[in-house]
């Protein structure tokens, strides 16, 4: 996935991907499973709160 991926999201589709980030990132089961998706899980949710914070302020 590149950052342009991202910008380019819908606000909806944006939102569902912070839902399902947060989800993956609240179970601490994921993240014993595989620390890796747990990890990319959390910079794809920090990414998508600033995107959409800036679309906020626009």
């Amino acid at each position: 996935m590149e950052l342009q991926d991202l910008y380019e999201l819908s606000q909806g589709d944006l939102d569902l991907l912070m839902a399902e980030t947060a989800e993956i990132r609240s179970d601490p089961e994921n993240r014993a499973r595989s620390h890796g998706r747990w990890c990319t899980a959390g910079y794809v949710l920090e990414l998508s709160r600033i995107i959409d914070t800036r679309r906020l302020n626009e």
